[in-house]
C-alpha cells in the first residue's frame, strides 16, 4: 500500500479489519475444537462453551460481511491477515 492508503476510506480498513478477526475467529474455533477432542473432562467442558461462543461470533460475523456484499470464500495468506488485522509482519 502506497501513499493512497493514507486518504483511504475508514470505512474500508474497518471491514478490512473485520474480514481479518472473521478469519482469525475460524482459527480460534478450530485451535478450540482441537484441543476438546484431547482435553480433560473439565477444560473439555469449558472448551465446547467457549467453542459455541466463537462459533456465534464468527458466523453472526461472516452474515453480517455477507449483507454488505464482502466475499468470505478465500481465506487471504497470513501476511495479508496481519497487516489488515494491525499486527506487525513476522
Amino acid at each position: 500500500m502506497g501513499q493512497g492508503a493514507d486518504t483511504e476510506n475508514p470505512a474500508t480498513h474497518i471491514i478490512r479489519w473485520l474480514k481479518s478477526f472473521y478469519w482469525i475467529l475460524l482459527d480460534i474455533l478450530n485451535v478450540f475444537e482441537g484441543e476438546g477432542e484431547r482435553a480433560h473432562s473439565t477444560l473439555k467442558f469449558y472448551l465446547a462453551l467457549d467453542s459455541n461462543r466463537v462459533r456465534i461470533l464468527a458466523r453472526n460475523l461472516g452474515l453480517a460481511l455477507e449483507y454488505i456484499g464482502e466475499s468470505l470464500s478465500k481465506r487471504p495468506d497470513e501476511e495479508t491477515l496481519r497487516k489488515d488485522a494491525g499486527s506487525p509482519s513476522s
